[in-house]
């Protein structure tokens, strides 16, 4: 199965729609989560990705039943077998209507121990589950924009620093913070950090 098969991503709202009913909780993530966050349409996205909890993850397969689901690890998509929970370095989930559809949507399982949410590449940083996302006036959830950028810290793309300088000075100095302790841990020379610091108290 070809990784560079056509996207033909579903909107935000089309997700909403898809994922009622769903008995678990989700999250918009990735660009979509930053604009969600912004309020506004900041720039034009490829794909639309959720998080959903690792605990949760065979309740999204079964609300998605019919669906053509792959796993994406190292450049290759392989089938979702209905039942089996995915291993432990899987976190990537692509999702269309049928094999002939074009891709609509990604599935990314997040990690959790307990209560609190574990950043993957990092077990050390953590975040209580009850804080890991907000919900715009429509009902949306999202996941918080300092782990977003977290996420995408590690190889950042133009599009990913465009969100970072969007978003970087609309965070509390409480977010600021979180995120300048935890891109330190692993990079202690990034250039982020910098935008961070530099940043009126909020």
């Amino acid at each position: 199965m070809a990784i560079d098969d056509p996207w033909q991503a579903l909107s935000v709202e089309d997700v909403a729609a898809l994922l009622e009913g769903l008995a678990a909780r989700w999250w918009v993530a990735g660009g979509w989560a930053i604009d969600l966050f912004l309020g506004t349409t900041t720039r034009q996205h490829q794909d639309v990705e959720v998080a959903v909890l690792r605990p949760d993850q065979l309740a999204a397969q079964a609300h998605l039943d019919g669906w053509d689901l792959r796993v994406a690890h190292n450049r290759r998509l392989t089938p979702w077998t209905r039942g089996r929970p995915l291993d432990p370095h899987e976190h990537g989930i692509w999702a269309r209507p049928t094999p002939a559809s074009p891709w609509q949507l990604e599935l990314l399982v997040d990690d959790v121990d307990g209560d609190q949410w574990v950043y993957r590449r990092n077990p050390a940083v953590r975040l209580p589950l009850d804080a890991l996302g907000r919900s715009t006036p429509g009902g949306i959830p999202y996941l918080r924009p300092e782990v977003i950028l977290l996420y995408k810290a590690k190889q950042p793309r133009a599009a990913d620093e465009q969100d970072a300088r969007a978003v970087i000075p609309r965070l509390s100095s409480t977010q600021r913070a979180w995120l300048a302790e935890a891109i330190a841990q692993d990079m202690p020379n990034h250039h982020w950090l910098q935008l961070l610091a530099d940043q009126e108290p909020a």
